[in-house]
């Protein structure tokens, strides 16, 4: 269909793959400010988001 973008399995899997790793790195940097080893402006800082972004993508993503 127009318009419609079609994937390989491969390209699927390399998403998934990625969206994965960038879940678990958010997990890590929100564990970090949670043991008060960052702030939550430099776990911000690290993925290039405003400090509301991040705690945004937190509560959406990871905090269930």
């Amino acid at each position: 269909m127009e318009g419609e973008e079609h994937l390989s399995m491969c390209e699927y899997l390399d998403r998934i793959v990625e969206k994965g790793i960038e879940q678990g790195k958010m997990q890590v940097l929100y564990e970090l400010v949670q043991d008060h080893t960052l702030s939550l402006a430099e776990a911000a800082g690290r993925v290039a988001m405003t400090e509301d972004e991040f705690k945004e993508y937190i509560e959406m993503n990871i905090i269930k």
